[in-house]
């Protein structure tokens, strides 16, 4: 009788246990729930802040660039020297400028000059569909004189930039179809401190606005100051001020519109919106409007939901057997109901969109990509998945990183560094890199890439290493990679040869036509060596009419006929205003354990010989005596 009593207490003690249990599994899942409900809300409202944020970064840099390439064309000598000389062949060395700077860019399809009296000068424009930029003839050239455009940018100062409304490019008088999103920037130009008319730029935006419309969580639109749609998930609505649509934001959404259409950034459930461009002088005030997607409030509920369901059956299943051994450690219940909480909150967390990371196999194939590196590529996650990471190669960086990288993960280590890539779209960006091997039992299976973009910081960086006239490296890149090359030298024993050539009578050049002139050779001189060199040589302004080129893993003879060809070439080309010009060349090579000032000495022995004895030559450090190698 005591046995059955005692199981009679067991079991109706069980009993109450469970009936315990249920009470707090579903009073554990509706507290999750509302917990889970309140994280929702503020996850969608992060996401939509770091949304927004990435949007206007990608406008500004977008904006910027274009900013970049008018500060480019205005500084240039070539267009500097047509400003304040403009004869025929200046005029041309212009257009030709010009014609550049829009093969450069593909969105780029009209780039002009338009002179003080606001006469274009010089069009260049590049037809729909065309492959290359076309110069408009003169007799096609108009008067822009009274355009808003013109009569605008002309009060601004010099590096002002004057920007039109984000709308459509019009053709004799009508919408351009298909269309063609376009924003036209310009700048003043100045001659000796006087205005001397504006540079304008028509750049289409339809991949910018394709940037800014997209996103997997939220419908986004782009509204004017008015409730126009500039942008709206339906095409039928976009542009709406330009195609005289009859329907604005306050029409579709009547009951939101006058938060949204305030002066100021709302958060109203579902609804955010953002001033666009207000920290952007000049152009028209924008907004930024999400509304969170039915699929992706719809995910975040299902995972809400999921989440209490599983709690409370984590928490009822758990229960019920830990009341039938009720005496055995009551204690493992609450670490194992914080364990199972903590695992399942963790696995909740979604990667955060915003972070640059990427996947591959052990072959180098992509097998998954975050949404910031898909924004940051260009390319879509679909368009990435199956792919080799070379996709993304940008073509100059040193086959010697790549294989660095490859021998540190492949060994399974953890390899860290910076990289050059490319988007699809063509246009360059830099991220800092780390990548993690990924193992599965013990087996290398792949790797992790995390990284950020430092593409504003190797801009400034890259400006501090060139020189501003030709474009190339300037004294103090030199000096750091002859520093970094005897290292290396010293401890492979490998080959280097440094030439270093001087343009012969060039104080001649620049007394007799000035010193534009004399910018304009040293820039075609410039332009020879960059041609003429490998890419993996370093070539650089050593000082006035001096430039140095590194030749990496080179021996002398190498860099002796590398100096011959260089020299031939200028000798034969012909100079803008000057014509002939010639230049002499010191070659010599690096010896183990010579230091940097020595061997620049001797290189610099090796020119002098090259001038002593006539200039236009070539003359080479052998033995650490200056030799005359035969002209070709």
């Amino acid at each position: 009788m005591e046995t059955n009593s005692s199981t009679k207490i067991y079991l109706q003690f069980i009993s109450y246990f469970v009936v315990f249990s249920l009470f707090i599994a579903a009073l554990s899942s509706l507290t999750n729930y509302s917990f889970e409900k309140e994280r929702q809300q503020q996850e969608i409202l992060n996401i939509a802040n770091q949304t927004a944020s990435i949007k206007r970064i990608e406008l500004k840099r977008s904006l910027h660039s274009v900013e970049q390439h008018l500060a480019a064309l205005t500084s240039n000598p070539i267009f500097k020297t047509y400003i304040k000389n403009p004869n025929q062949q200046n005029l041309q060395a212009a257009r030709n400028l010009f014609l550049s700077s829009a093969v450069a860019n593909i969105n780029y399809f009209q780039v002009r000059y338009i002179n003080v009296d606001g006469m274009e000068e010089i069009r260049v424009e590049k037809p729909r569909n065309a492959k290359q930029p076309l110069l408009v003839t003169q007799a096609k050239l108009q008067d822009k004189s009274e355009r808003y455009y013109f009569q605008e940018a002309k009060l601004l100062d010099i590096n002002e930039y004057w920007y039109s409304r984000l709308d459509l490019n019009i053709e004799h008088g009508d919408v351009e179809w298909p269309l063609r999103p376009t924003i036209r920037v310009a700048t003043p130009t100045f001659s000796e401190e006087k205005f001397a008319g504006i540079v304008i730029i028509n750049a289409e935006i339809s991949q910018l606005m394709s940037v800014l419309q997209n996103s997997p969580n939220f419908d986004v639109y782009i509204i004017d100051d008015e409730g126009y749609f500039l942008s709206h998930p339906n095409e039928l609505y976009n542009w709406g001020r330009y195609l005289e649509a009859t329907e604005g934001f306050e029409d579709l959404f009547p009951e939101i519109s006058d938060k949204i259409l305030s002066p100021h950034e709302i958060s109203d459930g579902e609804w955010f919106s953002f001033n666009l461009t207000s920290n952007l002088d000049g152009i028209e005030e924008l907004k930024l409007v999400f509304h969170a997607s039915e699929k992706f409030v719809g995910d975040l509920a299902k995972k809400n939901y999921e989440m209490a369901l599983y709690v409370g059956l984590l928490v009822l299943l758990i229960s019920i057997p830990m009341g039938v051994l009720i005496g055995f450690a009551p204690a493992r219940l609450q670490a194992s109901l914080k364990k199972a909480n903590e695992q399942n909150l963790n696995s909740l967390q979604v990667i955060d969109q915003y972070v640059v990371t990427s996947r591959t196999n052990t072959e180098g194939i992509i097998t998954d990509v975050s949404s910031a590196f898909c924004v940051l590529s260009g390319y879509s996650r679909e368009e990435l998945i199956g792919e080799d990471h070379s996709i993304l190669k940008s073509g100059s960086m040193p086959s010697e990183l790549y294989e660095n990288l490859w021998n540190t993960i492949s060994k399974g280590k953890i390899w860290h560094g910076e990289i050059k890539n490319r988007t699809k779209y063509g246009e360059s960006f830099w991220l800092d890199i780390t990548i993690l091997p990924e193992y599965q039992h013990q087996t290398l299976i792949g790797y992790k890439a995390v990284s950020h973009d430092i593409t504003d910081k190797k801009i400034f960086e890259s400006a501090s290493e060139h020189d501003p006239l030709t474009g190339l490296y300037n004294r103090q890149k030199i000096d750091l990679v002859l520093e970094q090359e005897a290292i290396r030298v010293n401890r492979y024993q490998d080959d280097f040869s440094v030439i270093l050539l001087d343009i012969d009578f060039f104080k001649i050049v620049n007394d007799k036509y000035d010193h534009p002139v004399g910018d304009l050779i040293l820039c075609e001189i410039a332009t020879i060596l960059e041609i003429r060199t490998r890419t993996v040589d370093v070539v650089g302004r050593w000082g006035g009419e001096e430039f140095m080129i590194l030749c990496l893993e080179t021996p002398l003879q190498g860099a002796i006929d590398l100096s011959e060809k260089i020299r031939s070439v200028i000798e034969e080309h012909s100079f803008s205003t000057v014509g002939s010009i010639t230049a002499s060349f010191g070659v010599a090579q690096f010896k183990v354990n010579d230091k940097v000032s020595h061997f620049i000495k001797r290189v610099d022995d090796a020119l002098y010989e090259a001038k002593q004895q006539g200039r236009n030559r070539v003359f080479a450090d052998i033995d650490n005596k200056p030799s005359r190698e035969p002209k070709g």
